[in-house]
């Protein structure tokens, strides 16, 4: 994580030492609850491994909003930022490896280093960027062009995330996922 902070913005040997000593490192189950919808969480994560879902249940239904992949911050922004409960599940896919930073310690961080804000512009910025992009393209791609977007962009996911997953995460039924699988690999 502090290879991945260093090589995005400037953080020097001080505030490496210093946020090191704040961040939590966990290892995760695959079909892990991180998040509960409804709950209050007051973390911020960042992956180092593995993959991770963020999703609604509507309806009796999981909806997939993000697929979360190494070397991405992840969170409730509302509940963490806004102190409200959280929209969202977030589960482990595979087995996980997090570092994790509490609101009080990112709080009390925010006095003691400089770039904290930096990383929160940039950690907020990269949400809208997902959330318009999803948006964009279910608006403009069709469900086989979706799927290949994130056959290029993210072949890992493909190979690892369950069917049922991709298929939820795409707006489609697994059904539908497996038929557009076989059209592309003839």
């Amino acid at each position: 994580m502090i290879q991945y902070l260093a090589s995005n913005m400037s953080l020097n040997e001080k505030d490496a030492s210093i946020l090191n000593a704040y961040m939590r490192y966990e290892k995760l189950k695959a079909g892990q609850i991180i998040v509960r919808s409804g709950s209050f969480h007051r973390y911020i994560y960042f992956l180092v491994d593995g993959i991770v879902k963020a999703y609604q249940t509507i309806e009796g239904k999981d909806v997939v909003q993000q697929l979360i992949s190494a070397d991405h911050f992840f969170a409730p922004v509302d509940s963490f930022f806004h102190e409200k409960p959280s929209d969202l599940f977030f589960e482990t896919i595979t087995p996980v490896s997090l570092f994790k930073l509490s609101k009080t310690d990112f709080d009390t961080l925010k006095t003691k280093v400089n770039f904290l804000d930096k990383l929160v512009r940039e950690v907020m910025q990269e949400h809208l960027n997902c959330k318009e992009e999803r948006a964009r393209d279910f608006q403009v791609l069709s469900a086989k062009e979706r799927y290949k977007k994130l056959l290029e962009d993210s072949p890992h996911l493909v190979q690892q995330v369950p069917v049922e997953t991709l298929a939820s995460y795409l707006g489609i039924e697994p059904q539908s996922l497996s038929r557009i699988r076989g059209q592309i690999q003839r």
